[in-house]
């Protein structure tokens, strides 16, 4: 499960904004016309999602509805993760899961996806080449780089439509570490049931991320404490991990600027040895408070992150 929720968040299209002149500025034709389609683009397909885990490459398979920023997902009846469905409605995200009778809510991909392209258009690191044929159409392959030109993701358009049909994001050491691929694509469907793209279950038990941040705090012994939403950030996922140093309350989030991580441990841990674990171009900023350490980690700048820490259990 945690697998399938990991491959969600970082590997499901959002609906980005069209309209966003000043963050185009400096992207080829082919993405801007990805982004101009977004919140209109009507398909139905499967796609295969691959996520790097424990060095092992991990797949599974996906069923897409998408109507503008509506986008509904499930999983084949035979795979890990049947029965779990995810919709979105530009808005919020709801995850269904049959295990638990569970609904989880969730912020949507929308501002992420909006700051990452307003890096790539800042850096002007945004190249084109010839693309592949995917899911029987033509494409225009989009190579994002960083500063010093090492290949971050590359993402395959199909001019016509603007649908992205293959998505790979590199790690630091440009190893493939994760994506998407169609493998199967209707960009004509019949008009979708307006009901596909809602979860409606009497009795389910209905949860947000911070009552998971809750629940991992009072078994784990950390303090739940988190960044409150009146910050633009919405606490996204909440987990435990393992550290060379100890455990650790790990805490995503949504906000401006990109994706942003929390940690909190009980013992001190170097904030650099988190920074080179994680993607190119982060931020982070340490500190301890009544015993507790805790570490910011984003792409965000150094000001940002200390307004932040201020507002962390506030």
């Amino acid at each position: 499960m945690m697998r399938a929720a990991l491959a969600i968040l970082l590997l499901i299209p959002a609906p980005w904004a069209a309209g966003q002149a000043k963050d185009q500025r400096g992207l080829p034709p082919v993405l801007r016309r990805a982004l101009a389609a977004a919140n209109t683009l009507r398909l139905t397909g499967r796609r295969t999602v691959t996520v790097l885990e424990d060095g092992q490459s991990i797949r599974h398979e996906e069923i897409i509805m998408r109507d503008g920023p509506r986008l509904r997902i499930e999983f084949p009846s035979r795979g890990a993760y049947a029965g779990q469905v995810i919709v979105e409605d530009g808005k919020q995200r709801k995850h269904y899961l049959p295990a638990n009778d569970e609904i989880r809510i969730l912020p949507t991909r929308r501002e992420e996806a909006l700051a990452r392209i307003r890096r790539w258009a800042r850096n002007g690191k945004v190249s084109t080449e010839k693309g592949a044929r995917i899911a029987g159409l033509p494409t225009v392959e989009v190579v994002a780089r960083d500063a010093s030109g090492n290949v971050v993701q590359r993402l395959d358009v199909n001019p016509a439509s603007g649908l992205v049909l293959r998505r790979r994001v590199y790690s630091a050491t440009g190893s493939e570490m994760g994506g998407f691929v169609y493998t199967k694509v209707n960009l004509n469907p019949e008009p979708f049931d307006p009901s596909l793209f809602r979860i409606e279950r009497r009795g389910a038990k209905v949860t947000t991320p911070w009552d998971e941040l809750r629940r991992l705090a009072k078994r784990s012994g950390f303090a739940p404490l988190g960044l409150p939403e009146s910050t633009g950030f919405r606490l996204d996922t909440a987990r435990l991990a393992k550290l060379p140093g100890g455990s650790v309350l790990l805490q995503t989030y949504m906000g401006p600027g990109g994706r942003l991580s929390l940690y909190q441990l009980k013992s001190a841990v170097n904030p650099e040895r988190l920074r080179r674990q994680a993607k190119r171009g982060v931020q982070t900023l340490s500190w301890s408070a009544d015993g507790r350490h805790f570490v910011l980690l984003g792409p965000q700048d150094q000001a940002t992150l200390a307004k932040l820490k201020a507002a962390v259990g506030r």
